[in-house]
């Protein structure tokens, strides 16, 4: 992908991180694949290439990797796995991402998710001279109140935590405040060595350009997400359930990957039988978000897993898209019930239900909550803004 070829908010990404140098400076970038970087991350990878850093990436390859590979990244197709391993395989994932790393010496490097801290929690004390910043976009399912590992996981992963947060050369990025002390509660984080910035940045510009588009005449109801129970599809497919009876008029969306390697995912024949019922219509994983967007007249996302702040609600705030979300911090942090949006309770189809059926028959309700949206995400969560706080936590000095 050439520069002329980025879109709009890949550009500001990128001429943001022009304001800083990073020209003499390797950056490597460990996540769990290449999907999930582009996904949420693509703008920190635009803001690193514009402050001339040579960017490394260390992920599992899955398919649009070469997207990377095309803006002059270098990729090293990595396993980092999921969060429950044998301690065997750990270890080999482990030496392998050491031996890379101290193959190339990086000067910074981006552990993002717990996973990727979890394996690489021994690597601040092997490369002292390297600033190590653990990105964490919420708490990661291990410490889930209903989905994580068992206690021996818990215990270890905390362990791991707590010996990365300890070593001097490591600076940890938070979502939500909520998350930042429930890590140094624990002694996985030191508050002084860590930030909260919220959400990965967006480009208004680009995303009130879709907002400008005719959607359809009957009101479009989407969920977006990665369909596993805690994300609370089962929940949006009762609410559904309970608006058929009442003869809401709408039509409803479900968008995401099935996420096959989580005993909690929904399953292919669980999304069919819905179908088959006419309560929604799966249009699987969608690379482009906008296009769904441009249709969407309200996003949904009752969540319960402990997310960070959930990229899609800042995509559909700055389209000036209704949202209605969970009452969780992560949720919370993005949405003020009923000034640009509408949280409610975590688990209870029937709020769910109302709050969808209040956006879909109450235009001037859904038009107020859209502009409030809209304006909330061009003053609080630009992309500018947020991959110049990035930087900073990375030392990268500005010009």
């Amino acid at each position: 992908m050439q520069r002329s070829d980025m879109d709009q908010e890949s550009q500001a990404a990128f001429a943001a991180g022009r304001l800083f140098d990073a020209s003499t400076e390797k950056i490597a970038i460990v996540v769990n694949n290449d999907y999930s970087l582009l996904d949420h991350r693509r703008n920190w990878v635009e803001a690193f290439l514009g402050a001339q850093a040579t960017v490394l990436v260390y992920a599992e390859a899955t398919g649009p990797h070469e997207q990377l590979i095309d803006r002059g990244v270098k990729f090293t197709n990595t396993a980092i796995g999921r969060e429950d391993v044998s301690l065997i395989r750990e270890l080999a994932r482990l030496l392998r991402l050491t031996i890379v790393l101290l193959r190339e010496r990086p000067h910074i490097v981006f552990l993002i998710q717990t996973r990727a801290n979890v394996l690489g929690c021994a690597l601040p004390l092997v490369l002292r001279r390297t600033r190590f910043v653990r990105v964490f976009g919420g708490r990661g399912r291990v410490f889930g109140d209903t989905s994580g590992g068992s206690r021996l996981v818990k215990l270890a992963t905390r362990i791991c935590l707590s010996l990365s947060a300890h070593c001097k050369n490591t600076t940890s990025i938070f979502q939500t405040p909520s998350d930042l002390d429930y890590f140094a509660k624990r002694q996985m984080a030191v508050r002084e060595r860590s930030r909260v910035i919220v959400g990965t940045g967006v480009s208004v510009d680009k995303w009130s350009e879709q907002s400008q588009a005719p959607r359809t005449d009957e009101p479009v109801v989407v969920m977006i997400a990665r369909l596993f129970k805690e994300k609370g599809v089962y929940d949006y497919v009762d609410a559904i359930r309970l608006l058929r009876k009442r003869d809401v008029r709408a039509r409803f969306e479900l968008v995401g990957p099935i996420d096959e390697g989580l005993s909690t995912s929904v399953s292919a024949q669980e999304i069919a039988d819905w179908e088959r019922e006419g309560l929604v219509r799966y249009l699987g994983r969608q690379e482009n978000i906008a296009a769904i967007l441009r249709e969407c007249h309200t996003l949904v996302l009752p969540s319960y897993h402990p997310e960070g702040t959930p990229r899609v609600l800042l995509e559909s705030a700055a389209a000036g898209v209704v949202r209605i979300a969970s009452d969780i911090p992560g949720c919370a942090a993005t949405i003020e019930s009923e000034v640009d949006g509408i949280l409610v309770p975590v688990r209870d189809p029937e709020s769910l239900a109302r709050a969808i059926e209040r956006s879909v028959t109450q235009p001037d309700l859904a038009n107020r909550l859209g502009m409030a949206a809209q304006a909330r995400a061009r003053r609080e969560f630009p992309v500018e803004r947020v991959v110049a706080q990035v930087l900073d936590a990375g030392g990268v000095r500005r010009r």
